[in-house]
């Protein structure tokens, strides 16, 4: 943000700060919500959310929009990918419940089913 937008340090860093902010805030509630709208929803709704602030994200050369995109992107990356662990916990069989979400890839998947 200090070379490509010309910020200031204390704007970069406060623009980040609010980022991670938001990143907290958004795993939270993601996280709630997915218990009552379901983890596949959940997800896809808030990468959806996310990509329409892209543009909000990259394109501004002022610190306020800039911040707002940000907030909203870690929000919405967080609070998507957040959900993720227990949704693989969830398609894990019982005796690999624990292990299956840190160590599983794609190809693990389609073996357990």
């Amino acid at each position: 943000m200090q070379q490509g937008k010309g910020f200031s340090a204390k704007n970069a860093t406060l623009a980040t700060l609010l980022g991670k902010v938001g990143a907290i805030i958004g795993g939270t509630i993601g996280g709630y919500y997915s218990q009552f709208f379901g983890r596949r929803l959940t997800i896809m709704v808030l990468c959806s959310i996310g990509a329409c602030f892209i543009p909000l994200w990259v394109v501004p050369d002022s610190l306020v929009p800039l911040i707002i995109g940000n907030f909203m992107i870690d929000f919405c990356v967080q609070g998507a990918w957040g959900v993720i662990p227990v949704h693989l916990a969830e398609l894990s069989p019982p005796a690999f419940r624990a292990a299956f979400p840190g160590s599983s890839s794609p190809s693990i998947l389609h073996l357990e089913r």
